[in-house]
Order: structure tokens, then C-alpha cells, then sequence
């Protein structure tokens, strides 16, 4: 996996990009403040869908991320909590 990053003042801050080295598809992106991944974070399948989309808060998942089968049909849905801990997992 190849990452494209940005920084300000020496420290990761926006969105972030990684590519797979092979086919050079996205596989992940994810918005960094003050170096930590906070914001909307998706990852992708090697053949370009949507694999899962959610929050984070200062590098933990909180709130609702779901999964998805290769044909955008929702697969799983996690419920987090404002501290990570995971309260709910529907499928």
C-alpha cells in the first residue's frame, strides 16, 4: 500500500490517500487532524467498492460504520461509542 499524505508544519493534517501498489486503487482514505485520523474514513476493496465508511474521533471509530458486499448492499453496520467501545453490531 502506497499513502499519500499531506502535512502543515510538520505534522499530518487532511486527507489522506492509500493506493494499492498493484493495481493502484484506492483502498483507504481517512482525514487527519494534528496527526490523528479524525473525520470520515472509508476503506475500498481492491477492485474499487465501497468496503466500509464511518467516523473518528482522534483515532478511535465512534458512532456507526457500516460494511458493504461488493454490490453496495449494506453487509454489517457497527454502533460505537463517543469513546470506541463498541455497543451494537447489526448484520
Amino acid at each position: 500500500m502506497k499513502g499519500i499524505k499531506t502535512f502543515n508544519g510538520g505534522v499530518e493534517q487532511g486527507w489522506q490517500y492509500y493506493l494499492n501498489t498493484v493495481s493502484a486503487r484506492l483502498v483507504r482514505k481517512v482525514m487527519i487532524t494534528n496527526g490523528k485520523m479524525h473525520g470520515p474514513g472509508e476503506t475500498y476493496y481492491n477492485t474499487g467498492e465501497l468496503l466500509s465508511r464511518g467516523q473518528y474521533n482522534y483515532g478511535v471509530k465512534v458512532g456507526t460504520w457500516k460494511y458493504f458486499q461488493k454490490d453496495g448492499k449494506v453487509q454489517k453496520t457497527l454502533q460505537y461509542d463517543s469513546r470506541g467501545f463498541l455497543l451494537k453490531t447489526t448484520e
